[in-house]
């Protein structure tokens, strides 16, 4: 990895700490240890929670068309932090100008603004390089590796995909205090990072050859992808701030914010309620005051449900509309120097 390509993708990071709507991850992620971290994923492959209307899901998308197994000088590049495995991907193609009309394109479209419906993100998820394939591209390297649950079979673990938003509202509310209290269903670590022992088991600098080698099979080595890759990530927030404007949109919001106050819920938008949900819960505190937590949180969720559902209603009609000026943003982005 050249070293622009890892400042790229750690700015791409910091970038993604501030998108809306999401929460932090409800299971490990491919990681030496866990951490409080969240994000979207088009240009990484950290394994995130997306949460919009309900929809969870693991999102990460890797390439195909797995290549030769990479040479040790290839692997001798700028370090990868040893405790997440940062994997090059992309969108599976440029834009098409209809997302209605390209399944795929509509996939990672509405995915990627979090208004996606559960089949939609399975079709995201799908362009995932199969883990049989990264497994021989790492034996092939000399590394150890066990194959990892694929993204699809993390998100049909996640009540979410099954569930009601309503029932889940009621069940786990935002997911915040739920997971604190361990109430969230989980597989059993072993079953989600099955590589962590042996990796753990590594000096420090093997961990770093071992992530690289890992970054490279789940396809650190396409290059024209990143580029577009990283158009679509840059296009896709600037369209943020496009739909944001948009007189539609923000009477949308507006009619959010006077639903939930009359609910008795006072927010300023669905992302900082959600932060203020996620915030709450602090370490050190009795097992009776994360259920008051817990009490309050679900009636904040379950109010909430009937509010948000006409506002991303609104807000997807309207970037379908739009798609055009994300068209030319992407287009703009790739062609940039």
């Amino acid at each position: 990895m050249s070293t622009d390509l890892d400042t790229n993708i750690r700015s791409f990071l910091a970038r993604i700490e501030d998108a809306t709507p999401m929460a932090p991850p409800l299971s490990m992620l491919r990681m030496t240890e866990p951490a409080a971290s969240h994000g979207r994923a088009i240009g990484i492959g950290v394994s995130v929670v997306v949460v919009a209307a309900g929809i969870s899901g693991v999102a990460a998308v890797r390439l195909r068309d797995t290549p030769a197994a990479p040479a040790a000088s290839v692997m001798s590049v700028t370090t990868v932090a040893a405790t997440t495995t940062v994997a090059v991907v992309a969108t599976a193609a440029s834009p098409t100008d209809d997302p209605a009309g390209d399944l795929v394109m509509s996939a990672n479209f509405f995915s990627l603004l979090d208004i996606q419906t559960p089949t939609e993100l399975r079709t995201f998820l799908s362009g995932n390089i199969p883990e049989s394939e990264v497994a021989d591209c790492m034996h092939s390297a000399g590394y150890e590796y066990v194959e990892e649950p694929s993204e699809i079979d993390s998100i049909a673990d996640d009540p979410r995909m099954t569930m009601s938003a309503t029932d889940y509202a009621a069940t786990y509310g935002f997911g915040s205090a739920a997971e604190t209290l361990g109430l969230m269903p989980h597989r059993p670590l072993a079953e989600q990072a099955p590589n962590l022992a042996h990796v753990q088991s590594l000096t420090k600098d093997e961990q770093t050859e071992w992530f690289q080698a890992q970054h490279w099979c789940r396809g650190g080595y396409d290059t024209a992808r990143l580029d577009r890759g990283e158009a679509y990530s840059s296009a896709i927030e600037q369209f943020r701030e496009v739909l944001r404007s948009d007189p539609r949109v923000v009477e949308a919001l507006a009619t959010w914010v006077g639903c939930m106050r009359t609910a008795g819920h006072p927010f300023d938008d669905p992302q900082s309620m959600r932060e203020v949900m996620w915030q709450r819960p602090k370490t050190g505190m009795s097992t009776d005051e994360l259920q008051q937590l817990f009490t309050d949180e679900v009636a904040v969720a379950v109010a909430n449900v009937p509010c948000e559902a006409p506002y991303t209603e609104t807000y997807r009609a309207v970037a379908t509309e739009r798609f055009a000026e994300f068209r030319s943003l992407y287009d703009a982005a790739l062609s940039a120097p």
